[in-house]
């Protein structure tokens, strides 16, 4: 029986595999967003704090209020300017548009005028024309005595009264067109008149909007908001009456998202062997995993440049395999232990030991996790 156990173990010790993990020097739990700081934009006096360490708030929520008296009056003051720049442009151009529909009355009556004594005169130059026709007909008539003196003089008045007709309608259109044109002129003036009157009043209105932008963004910088939905990790003891200064932070806020983990590792026993897609598992400070289990992860990056003897590695979370009495949340930490290869137990003895003989001293090993069941 002795020599069948010594067999067994030697068979084990020669040929059986054990998962090699390497243990980090620290790491912690952190949301895949880095935490966003909530800063004051302008110094001053707070008048409400709204900050609940922990507590959920949304993007752009107000986290601290400062005393915003004056800017709040410059902000009335603008908008009762902008309300009488956009009141005065309303009647700039409703004067534009009466003027504009003036200029095109103007223009028709002047048509219509012009066409009514442009029809007169012609009928006044054809009824004269008839007239001087009637009178040479007659001229030779009268100097053979066929045509009585009284007869022919009664021709030529009426030849002399269609002149004078034809005359006065000439100048009849003569001075109309004068006059109308006179008066169109007067509303098209008065039509540019108003139209400048128009475009220097929505001027107006934009230095308005313009002033009531600027005023609206001075009082928004009274107030702190968060920049990003999620819980407040950390808060300033801020109460009302405490002065802030610009860009002095009051909170940070970490946003909602997966968890991955952080971890350090020394550059010695990590590089080339903590890798990339690597099972591992993280065991938090505070809850023995004994009682509580372990956190699955897998390796997502690693780093390649030492600082102060670690690197950075980055694991993400299997949440699908998360024991449900473990709670799992921001800032939490612990230390990872990542599976690096297989191995006997006699190659792990051997590697202890040479490391011993050349360090002087029994090195810090790494870890051997039991075999699954």
């Amino acid at each position: 029986m002795a020599v069948l156990g010594v067999g067994a173990w030697l068979a084990w010790f020669l040929g059986a595999g054990v998962t090699v993990v390497e243990p980090s020097a620290w790491a912690r739990l952190e949301v895949g967003a880095a935490p966003h700081s909530a800063a004051a934009l302008d110094g001053g006096r707070v008048v409400a704090s709204h900050l609940v360490l922990g507590g959920a708030v949304a993007r752009g929520e107000a986290l601290v209020e400062l005393e915003s008296g004056v800017q709040r009056a410059l902000k009335d003051e603008a908008d009762l300017r902008l309300a009488a720049a956009a009141a005065g442009a309303e009647r700039a151009r409703a004067r534009a548009e009466a003027s504009g529909r003036a200029v095109a009355e103007e223009e028709r009556t002047l048509e219509g005028a012009l066409g009514e004594a442009r029809a007169a005169l012609d009928s006044a130059r054809a009824t004269s024309a008839y007239s001087q026709v009637q009178v040479e007909r007659l001229s030779t008539l009268h100097a053979s005595g066929l045509v009585a003196d009284l007869e022919y003089r009664g021709i030529e008045a009426e030849r002399s009264r269609a002149d004078s007709a034809a005359q006065a309608s000439a100048q009849v259109l003569a001075r109309l067109g004068h006059e109308r044109r006179a008066a169109l002129e007067a509303a098209r003036a008065e039509h540019q008149e108003a139209l400048t009157d128009a475009a220097r009043a929505e001027g107006e209105v934009a230095a308005a909007r313009a002033a009531v932008h600027r005023a609206a963004e001075d009082l928004e910088r009274r107030t702190v908001r968060a920049p990003v939905a999620g819980r407040l990790g950390s808060v300033s003891p801020i109460r009302p009456g405490s002065a802030l200064d610009p860009g002095e932070v009051v909170a940070l806020v970490v946003p909602e998202g997966a968890l991955r983990v952080v971890a350090a590792f020394p550059a010695a026993r990590a590089v080339g062997r903590v890798l990339p897609s690597r099972a591992a598992r993280v065991r938090l400070d505070g809850f023995p995993s004994l009682v509580y289990g372990s956190l699955p992860a897998r390796v997502s990056g690693v780093g390649t440049e030492a600082e102060g003897g670690l690197v950075r590695v980055e694991l993400e979370v299997l949440p699908s395999a998360v024991p449900p009495s473990l709670p799992v949340q921001h800032g939490l930490t612990g230390v990872v232990e990542v599976e690096v290869e297989r191995v006997s137990p006699a190659t792990l003895v051997l590697r202890l030991a040479g490391r011993a003989v050349q360090g002087g001293g029994p090195p810090a090993a790494p870890g051997v996790a039991p075999d699954p069941p």
